[in-house]
């Protein structure tokens, strides 16, 4: 499923691909905290692009049918999520905005919009495993900076040894037979 929500196919592989090679099916979470810090974060925005996308697919199937007076473009659904556009109070999983047209009352246009955090706030389980996700997520930080802390000290040392092997050298010239 995680293949699948990263818009990764199952076929088999390339010839020139076999399984032994780490990361032939880009199935893995990389081992470098600072990289995987840099996945997650991929992967939470391409989870809500999904979403977002199966929103609008169930709008259009939705005004196909009938059940729907009007469909929004998919970079509104984009401003609503990034807190562009102000919706008006709705159930979960909805979404309604104003249409803003002269005359009285404002009609408005409803749609359905999936988001994570409705999504978690309905479904206990979701809610749970989230809660599991940022606690793993708050010690991938702790190990980041860990990591990025033993990575200065290191090029530190390095340095600190490539001086003492150059100086070292000056002092003592090879000698030429």
């Amino acid at each position: 499923m995680a293949a699948e929500g990263l818009g990764q196919d199952h076929s088999p592989l390339p010839p020139d691909q076999t399984p032994a090679e780490p990361d032939a099916l880009g199935l893995q979470i990389p081992r470098d905290p600072l990289q995987q810090q840099r996945w997650w974060s991929h992967f939470d925005r391409a989870l809500s692009e999904r979403l977002r996308t199966l929103s609008h697919a169930v709008n259009v199937e939705l005004l196909r049918l009938g059940l729907a007076q009007a469909l929004l473009p998919v970079n509104l659904l984009d401003a609503v999520l990034q807190g562009q556009v102000e919706a008006l109070p709705a159930p979960a999983n909805l979404l309604r905005l104003p249409l803003p047209l002269p005359g009285g009352a404002p009609p408005e246009v409803m749609a359905l919009l999936l988001r994570c955090g409705d999504l978690e706030f309905e479904q206990p389980k979701l809610r749970q495993c989230r809660k599991q996700l940022e606690q793993r997520r708050r010690e991938l930080r702790t190990m980041a900076q860990r990591y990025r802390y033993w990575q200065r000290r290191m090029a530190a040392l390095e340095a600190e040894q490539q001086w003492l092997q150059d100086s070292a050298q000056h002092r003592n010239p090879p000698t030429r037979p």
